[in-house]
């Protein structure tokens, strides 16, 4: 039986994930590259969207969301 690693992530890791210019870029897609399943939080997804909005773009948002579908 195959064990999967899951994963609980926060906006500030996911806005490093979808932000290459983050300080914590790396450290961040280093870390949930061990998951195999990444649990997210509506409320955390809208706080993302919220944050790649106003601080990147729409489109990067939109990119984001759609990156995590299941």
């Amino acid at each position: 039986m195959k064990r999967h690693r899951f994963a609980v992530a926060d906006t500030s890791v996911l806005l490093a994930i979808y932000n290459h210019k983050d300080a914590h870029h790396e450290s961040a897609v280093q870390a949930l590259s061990l998951a195999d399943r990444l649990a997210v939080s509506p409320l955390v997804l809208t706080e993302l969207d919220y944050h790649l909005t106003t601080k990147i773009s729409g489109r990067a948002a939109a990119d984001a969301l759609a990156s995590m579908r299941a």
